[in-house]
Parts: structure tokens; C-alpha cells; sequence
């Protein structure tokens, strides 16, 4: 069995373990509600930043931003990083060469 094929059945059971099968999982609405405007305010933080460097925000924008991750600066330069400069393509696999646009 290659290392893919050992991902894909972990990945399977996985979701066979946590409920994933044939009935429908109900997402709470609030919960997405929150978590859209989470995302909105992030955004709009990140465009309003001119150079767009997570140091040269507004004072009261980073509290803000970091506040979102509650209080946690790695993970809210973690996740700036990451809408600075998307990665491009899907996950990758460990041995695989990520195919340009994909």
C-alpha cells in the first residue's frame, strides 16, 4: 500500500469515526454567523492596512485583529501571513510536486 493510498483509508475512517456518514450534519447558525463576521472584520482590517504589514497597523486595528485569535499575536501573524500571500494550489502530499494553478 503506497503512502497515498494509507492517507486516503485514514482519511475515510476518520470521517467514518466522526459521524460522517449518511446523516445530515446541521451547522449552527449562530456559530456561522459569528465566524462571517469574524472573517469580515479580519478583511477589512487587512485592506485598510496601506503597506499591508501586520507591524503597520493602526494600534487599535491590531487589538482588534489579534483579539479575533484570542489574544494570540503568533497565530494572528500566522493567519496575515497567510492573506498576504495565499498559497496557491490545494494541500500539498508529502513527495509530490504541487502542479502550478491547481
Amino acid at each position: 500500500m503506497t503512502l497515498l493510498e494509507r492517507i486516503v483509508s485514514v482519511g475515510f475512517l476518520a470521517a467514518f469515526l466522526a459521524g460522517c456518514g449518511s446523516e445530515a450534519q446541521q451547522i449552527d447558525p449562530e456559530y456561522m454567523k459569528n465566524a462571517e463576521q469574524i472573517g469580515t472584520l479580519r478583511r477589512e482590517i487587512f485592506l485598510r492596512t496601506p503597506s499591508k504589514e501586520f507591524d503597520q497597523m493602526a494600534a487599535d486595528d491590531k487589538k482588534k485583529f489579534v483579539d479575533t485569535f484570542e489574544g494570540n499575536d503568533k497565530n494572528a501573524r500566522m493567519y496575515w501571513e497567510g492573506i498576504k500571500n495565499p498559497r496557491m494550489g490545494g494541500p500539498s502530499i508529502p513527495g509530490q510536486t504541487p502542479t502550478p494553478g491547481s
